[in-house]
């Protein structure tokens, strides 16, 4: 069966079983519970997924990993009851799916998004670096050493992706982008780990979660830029879900004013989820 065929048969069995996502209240369980099957089946039996096996593309292949990724994902909102979250991560996942579909037929405009794909990753790399370094004053550690490797990453994944090799590109720009989000999270969190979160007293618990709050805020404003278009419900979806982490800091803000630190903290905490899953609906996985 050719792409187009593929597609067009997938797309008409998707919309018939689960059409666009209704509003919050209307999102049906059983519905949902149907859609996970069907999802599962498109990810790993159909012949799609055996169009991107046999293809051997290594776009299709991230295409089809972060399909599943956004599966896995739409499984813990399933199981925490957030039905809309669910189902958008659903339909997300269908349509990274369809995506490497098509990535998977060899068409030039494949070759375009990778460069597209590769210049907003470039672009998301140099803003987490730039926080990198900020952070790193901030805490009064020495990443100058880090900084100089990531630098030497970024300066080889541009070399290789203007000498034609695009692919080993990307991989060599995914890996610094990695390091340096994990560094950001280990500088971060690093001074109340030492003391496996063994706080001297409720301020300080709430200092700790403020960073936190922090951490996550920083990477969401970063890591959406990089996905900006894509899917205008979802969208949607994450900047509820921001408003309502906005709300939440605001309150917690109030409370440490009056003193009130463990109310504080415990606003931080629901806030700081609200920015999870907002990451999780934007395809990024990040634990909490």
């Amino acid at each position: 069966m050719d792409t187009r065929r593929t597609l067009l048969c997938l797309l008409g069995a998707a919309w018939v079983l689960f059409p666009p996502a209704l509003p919050a209240q209307e999102v049906d369980r059983a519905a949902l519970l149907l859609q996970v099957d069907f999802v599962h089946k498109l990810i790993e039996e159909s012949s799609a997924a055996k169009q991107v096996e046999e293809a051997g593309i290594p776009e299709a292949a991230e295409l089809r990993a972060t399909a599943r990724e956004l599966y896995e994902q739409a499984q813990q909102e399933l199981k925490a009851e957030a039905l809309p979250a669910a189902k958008a991560l659903l339909d997300s996942a269908t349509k990274k799916m369809f995506e490497a579909v098509r990535a998977a037929g060899k068409d030039e405009v494949v070759a375009e998004k990778r460069g597209v794909d590769f210049d907003n990753r470039l672009a998301s790399l140099d803003a987490l670096v730039k926080a990198l370094g900020e952070i790193s004053k901030e805490k009064g550690k020495d990443s100058a050493a880090l900084l100089a490797q990531l630098a030497e990453q970024r300066a080889s994944a541009v070399s290789l992706r203007t000498s034609g090799d695009l692919g080993k590109a990307r991989t060599v720009l995914d890996g610094a982008y990695q390091q340096t989000r994990q560094s950001i999270e280990e500088l971060r969190r690093g001074d109340t780990l030492v003391r496996s979160l063994n706080f001297a007293s409720k301020k300080e618990e709430y200092a700790y979660e403020l960073d936190r709050n922090d951490t996550h805020r920083m990477l969401l404003e970063v890591l959406s830029k990089e996905r900006s278009g894509e899917d205008k419900g979802l969208e949607e979806m994450v900047q509820k879900l921001v408003a309502t982490a906005n709300e939440k800091r605001s309150q917690a803000e109030h409370e440490a004013s009056m003193q009130r630190f463990e109310n504080g903290i415990a606003l931080l905490e629901e806030a700081t989820t609200q920015l999870i899953r907002a990451l999780r609906l934007s395809g990024t996985y990040i634990p909490g």
